[in-house]
């Protein structure tokens, strides 16, 4: 009868030894995941970041086409209006 109260004692601690132990696991290798998660999310911000920046770059360049591109319109425009008044 002892003996089995010991046993059960012993499995009881042993369970509860290998509860923690896989508790403990299980943080680790969540917090890893969830490390690596982060990091991946950063390196992606980072490429958007570069992305918007060319992006804008490019829509600078785009703007100053088209002001380019409206007087010079402006331009023929008014040209062709001093014909059409001679």
């Amino acid at each position: 009868m002892i003996e089995n109260i010991e046993t059960a004692v012993s499995q009881f601690w042993a369970a509860i030894v290998t509860g923690v132990a896989g508790g403990l696991i299980w943080i680790v290798r969540r917090v890893f995941t969830n490390q690596k998660q982060i990091e991946a999310m950063q390196r992606e911000f980072e490429v958007r970041d570069d992305r918007r920046k060319d992006d804008l770059a490019t829509v600078g360049r785009i703007e100053k086409g088209v002001d380019e591109t409206r007087k010079d319109i402006k331009a023929i425009h008014s040209i062709l209006i001093g014909f059409a008044n001679k």
